[in-house]
């Protein structure tokens, strides 16, 4: 960096001229809050930096901080050339601005600046709730030992919005980085957005937003870069006119997960050394979702769309949709796969050129993928499946790839790029959008008669995993031994109801199947199953009592009703000498001939039984001579 070699050539020449710098100033212990206001607002560096007399510029409230405090900065325009770390103070500049610093709180490079607004070079600097506006000089930066950590910030309108040296690091969340790469950035690499020669940067829910033509979003000769659950986007959306890359890598590691790239002009993703792994990303409208020139790049999860290619190079890829092609027949030439692509398995591909084979399919209809990207909830826009989409649970689970079996469709622990659970239903969908599981119960009573009307019920519910989700729509199948007993639609209250008359006398276990509407993006459900016991009660309809003859053969038939067919048991008492019971489905008898030692009165319980329960029936046997 053009700063940092500055400094080092004037300490190499105070050095070579037995000169002596200045030594650093000596602060005292200060407050750990101190306030800066606009003059208008009261003020003033001859202030103290308290509440109630709040200093004028935001490096007089650095000045007057402790070695660790919180700068609270109110609404205006300050100037920067700020250098908290050269201090030894690890410092929160705290702004004014509403969520992402739209408004409120704005530092300037002002006239005299040294190429940058903030330079944090030793210690660690906190920013939340303000912008930063470096013009033609950078936004922020983070060199030396530095480490700069951003909350709810923007960078813009520089000529690099965050230049990262090597042996530094820098976390943006919640935050945007935009409108950057204008002339006069001056860095170890071509002007962009985000400049990573060394060191390390993250990016969580961090929008990236780049109308500079011919300059990349990310570029990095060096260190690692990581991103999560963010955007990066062409805004001027010039793909024909603009040679430039969400992400560049030159040299180091990147990472990119749960991430949307869109609109860019030249590739979404351009490996031209170093390594890059995409898990779980979008890619939409690109010229080319993925290139790799040199180096190394896998693909895993990940959706391509409306594009020219989705993948070139020398790729590995595993798991994901590549439907750059639908929408019409492709130009000629142009293909989902250019290059040496190594398949992983369980891709879904529109055309031949990647060579899929195996677990992976080509030439694939049906994917069913929104026309582009869209808010279907959670912090990042994607493409979504749509109900009946070929691509939903493509992926079993369980499944894993490569040599060392990395999971690809773990029981749990994942999620698709908006935070929806993986797998729903047991399975995963291929790409990096996975339909939202549903949840299906049933009401239904547990006894009914022959044939009689049934009134079946179900609620299909979408768990809030995520806000934005869409409420259910489609239909619920009621259902008994592979027999459909009714269907009916979801209401707008995610409630559904039939009535049937079609369960005969038995035992039936009925299931409630949700369904989504085409053009869903809901998993489909099934509820838990409840039996339902169809008939009527026993009930004995013969005498309860019979006499027999000493001597005489004599058959007494016991009957009983109920549905189904009852079965009946003589449970208590003992028979007559000479008589026996015989137990049967429907009747059951008593027969034999009597002997006197039987003579008299006896009494013996019968049970009458089926699924619907039971009856029992006092017996009175009399022997006479």
């Amino acid at each position: 960096m053009v700063v940092s070699r500055v400094v080092a050539i004037l300490g190499g020449a105070a050095v070579a001229f037995g000169l002596a710098l200045p030594a650093l100033p000596a602060y005292a212990a200060g407050p750990t809050d101190v306030y800066v206001e606009m003059p208008a607002n009261g003020g003033d560096d001859a202030h103290d930096c308290s509440l109630a007399n709040p200093c004028a510029t935001v490096g007089a409230g650095i000045a007057a901080v402790a070695s660790e405090g919180t700068v609270h900065i109110g609404a205006g325009t300050f100037d920067g050339e700020l250098r908290p770390g050269a201090a030894h103070k690890s410092v929160t500049l705290a702004g004014a601005g509403s969520s992402g610093g739209a408004s409120g709180t704005l530092l300037t490079a002002d006239s005299s600046a040294d190429g940058f607004v903030l330079e944090v070079g030793e210690e660690t600097t906190t920013l939340t709730g303000l912008r930063i506006r470096g013009g033609s000089f950078i936004d922020a930066l983070v060199d030396g030992t530095g480490a700069l950590v951003a909350n709810h910030v923007v960078l813009d309108h520089a000529g690099c919005n965050l230049v990262v040296e090597p042996g530094a690091t820098a976390s943006l969340t919640d935050s945007t980085v935009q409108e950057g790469g204008s002339p006069g950035c001056s860095t170890p690499t071509p002007s962009a957005v985000i400049a990573i020669s060394g060191g390390s940067v993250a990016l969580v829910r961090t929008h990236l937003l780049d109308a500079a033509v011919n300059v990349s979003g990310v570029e990095m000769t060096g260190g690692t870069f990581t991103a999560d659950q963010s955007t990066f986007d062409d805004s001027a959306h010039d793909v024909v006119q603009n040679d430039s890359s969400g992400l560049k890598v030159i040299g180091g590691t990147a990472t990119v997960t749960r991430s949307s790239f869109h609109g860019w002009g030249f590739q979404g993703v351009r490996v031209a050394g170093g390594a890059a792994v995409l898990a779980d990303d979008t890619f939409q409208g690109n010229l080319v979702g993925v290139n790799v020139e040199t180096g190394t790049a896998t693909v895993v999860r990940s959706t391509f769309q409306d594009e020219l290619a989705s993948v070139q190079g020398t790729v590995s890829v595993v798991g994901s949709v590549l439907g750059s092609l639908i929408g019409g027949p492709p130009l000629t030439g142009i293909q989902e796969c250019n290059g040496t692509i190594t398949d992983l398995g369980y891709n879904l591909a529109t055309d031949a050129s990647c060579g899929f084979s195996g677990t992976s399919r080509q030439n694939v209809t049906g994917l069913d993928l929104d026309s582009g990207l869209a808010d279907r909830g959670g912090p990042v826009p994607t493409v979504a499946l749509l109900n009946p989409s070929v691509a939903v649970d493509a992926i079993p689970g369980g499944a894993t790839y490569g040599a060392s079996a990395t999971p690809l469709c773990p029981a749990s622990g994942s999620t698709d790029l908006r935070g929806v659970p993986r797998p729903a239903g047991g399975a995963c969908d291929a790409g990096s959008y996975e339909m939202a599981g549903t949840t299906t119960t049933l009401t239904a009573p547990t006894t009914a008669k022959p044939h009689a009307d049934v009134d079946l019920g179900s609620t299909v519910v979408e768990p809030q995993v995520i806000a934005g989700l869409e409420s259910p729509s489609g239909h619920v199948t009621f259902s008994s031994g592979g027999q459909t007993l009714c269907t009916a639609p979801v209401q707008p209250d995610g409630t559904a109801g039939c009535t049937t008359s079609g369960l005969a006398a038995g035992s039936h276990p009925v299931t409630a199947a949700f369904t989504p509407a085409t053009g869903s993006t809901l998993h489909a459900s099934l509820s838990a199953t409840r039996t339902i016991r169809v008939g009527t009660k026993p009930a004995f309809t013969s005498a309860g009592h019979t006499t027999f003859v000493v001597g005489t053969s004599r058959t007494f038939t016991v009957h009983a009703s109920g549905a189904p067919g009852v079965r009946i048991t003589l449970v208590k008492g003992r028979l007559p000498a000479g008589l026996t019971f015989h137990a049967g489905k429907g009747t059951a008898t008593v027969s034999g001939k009597a002997k006197r030692s039987g003579t008299g009165r006896h009494r013996v319980t019968l049970r009458a039984t089926n699924l619907l329960g039971n009856a029992r029936q006092v017996l009175t046997i009399v022997v006479t001579r």
